[in-house]
C-alpha cells in the first residue's frame, strides 16, 4: 500500500479493485491491485494555419493560436482520465505509476474538432462578411469548439485568430483592405469638410450672437443709465426734503431747549429759596431743642441723685437683713450638727450591743456543736467494740 500526494496543478485518477470505474481525487491510499495515474490540468498551446474555403470557393489561410486544457471539475476529469490520459493506445507507466504525458493525440483531436467547426462556418460565408465580421466569425469558432470538447471534458481558455491570408494569386483580403483603408480615407475627407463647414457656420452664428448680445447690453446700459438719473433726481430731492425738516426740527429743538433753560432756572430759585427757608427752620429747632436739652439734664441729674439715696438706704436694709439670716442659719447648722452627733453615738453603742450578741450567740453554738461532736464521736467507739465483740464470738 502506498500513499500518494498530487501537485497543485495535477489529481490523481485511481482505478482497480474496488473501484467501479474511476475515482479522481488529490490524494489517496492505493492498494494492491489498483493503479494510479496523475492527470496535469495545466493548458497548453499550439498554433495551426488552417485552410479553408468561404462560399465563394474562394481559399484562404487562417493562422490562430488556441489555449486548451481540462476542466478543473470532477465529472470533466473523469471524461478526460477515461478517453485522453496516456498516449493514443494508453500503455504509458513509470515506477508503478502511470503518468499521462502523451498529448500529441489530444492536440490532433482538438485541431481536428478546430477544423471541422471552422470549415463549417466559414463555407456559410462570403470573403467579405468574413473580413468585416472577423471578431463575430471567432466567437463562433469558439462556441461550436467548446461544444465538442466538452465531451472530452476540456474547455478553450483563450483562442488568438491572426490576420487572414490569401492564398495562391488570390488578392480578395488585399483587395478588401484597400478599399476599407480608401472608404476610410474617403470618410475621413468627408468628415474634415463636414467638420470645416460646422466650424464656419458655428463662427457665423457666434459672430451674429456676439453682435446681438453687445446690441441687448448697450440697449440695457442705456436703460440702466436713464434708471440712475432719475434715481439721483429724486435722491436730491429726497435730500432737500430732508435738509428742511432737518432745520425745522433744530428750530423746534432750540426752541425747547431755551424754554426747558428757563424752566431750570425757575426751579433751581425756588429750591434755593426752599433751603433757605429750611436752614432758618432748623435753626429756630435747634436753639429750642438745645433749651429742652439743658432742662433734661437738670431733671435728669436731680432724680440720680434721689435714686443714689434710695440705693444707698436699700443697700443697708438688705445688709441688715443679710446678718439677721446669717445668724439664724449658723444657729440651726450648729443644732443640726449636735442632733447629728447624738444619733451617732446612739447607732454606734446599738451596734455594739447587737456586736456582742452575736458573739455570744456564736460561742453557744460552737459549744453544742461540739457537744454533739463529742457524742457521735462516743457512740461511733460504743458502735465500734459491739463490732469487735462480735466479730470476737
Amino acid at each position: 500500500m502506498w500513499y500518494h500526494v498530487s501537485e497543485p496543478n495535477s489529481y490523481l485518477a485511481v482505478t482497480g479493485a474496488g473501484i467501479d470505474k474511476v475515482k479522481i481525487v488529490k490524494k489517496a491510499f492505493v492498494m494492491p491491485f489498483q493503479k494510479v495515474t496523475k492527470l496535469s490540468i495545466t493548458p497548453f498551446d499550439f498554433s495551426m494555419s488552417l485552410q479553408a474555403m468561404t462560399s465563394e470557393k474562394l481559399q484562404f489561410s487562417l493562422p490562430a493560436v488556441f489555449t486548451i486544457g481540462p476542466h478543473d471539475d470532477i465529472a470533466s476529469l473523469m471524461k478526460y482520465a477515461v478517453l485522453l490520459t496516456g498516449d493514443s493506445d494508453g500503455q504509458v507507466q513509470a515506477r508503478g505509476v502511470a503518468v499521462a504525458t502523451g498529448r500529441n493525440h489530444v492536440q490532433d483531436i482538438v485541431k481536428g474538432i478546430i477544423e471541422g467547426e471552422t470549415r463549417s462556418i466559414v463555407s456559410n460565408m462570403t470573403m467579405e462578411e468574413l473580413f468585416n465580421n472577423r471578431r463575430l466569425s471567432k466567437s463562433q469558432v469558439i462556441e461550436c469548439v467548446q461544444k465538442e470538447l466538452d465531451q472530452f471534458g476540456m474547455r478553450v481558455y483563450n483562442a488568438n485568430v491572426k490576420e487572414l491570408q490569401d492564398m495562391g494569386d488570390s488578392k480578395c483580403f488585399e483587395s478588401l483592405a484597400r478599399k476599407a483603408h480608401e472608404g476610410a480615407q474617403s470618410q475621413a475627407q468627408v468628415d474634415v469638410a463636414n467638420a470645416r463647414m460646422i466650424g464656419r457656420i458655428g463662427e457665423a452664428e457666434k459672430e451674429g450672437e456676439t453682435k446681438q448680445k453687445i446690441a441687448k447690453i448697450d440697449a440695457h446700459t442705456a436703460v440702466l443709465a436713464t434708471e440712475r438719473k432719475v434715481e439721483k433726481a429724486n435722491a436730491d430731492q429726497g435730500f432737500k426734503m430732508r435738509e428742511i425738516e432737518i432745520s425745522r426740527e433744530l428750530n423746534l429743538e432750540q426752541i425747547a431747549a431755551q424754554r426747558a433753560a428757563e424752566q431750570r432756572d425757575a426751579e433751581l430759585q425756588k429750591g434755593v429759596e426752599e433751603k433757605r427757608a429750611h436752614m432758618e427752620l432748623e435753626r429756630l429747632r435747634a436753639s429750642t431743642v438745645v433749651q429742652a436739652k439743658i432742662a433734661r439734664e437738670s431733671t435728669q441729674e436731680k432724680a440720680d441723685a434721689d435714686l443714689y439715696s434710695s440705693n444707698k438706704r436699700a443697700d443697708a436694709q438688705q445688709y441688715t437683713q443679710t446678718a439677721e439670716a446669717e445668724a439664724v442659719y449658723t444657729r440651726a447648722a450648729r443644732d443640726a450638727a449636735a442632733a447629728l452627733l447624738t444619733r451617732t453615738k446612739d447607732a454606734e453603742a446599738r451596734e455594739r450591743d447587737a456586736e456582742a450578741t452575736f458573739f455570744a450567740k456564736q460561742k453557744e453554738a460552737e459549744g453544742s456543736y461540739l457537744a454533739q461532736q463529742k457524742e457521735s464521736e462516743g457512740l461511733l467507739e460504743m458502735a465500734k467494740e459491739r463490732r469487735t465483740a462480735r466479730s470476737r464470738m
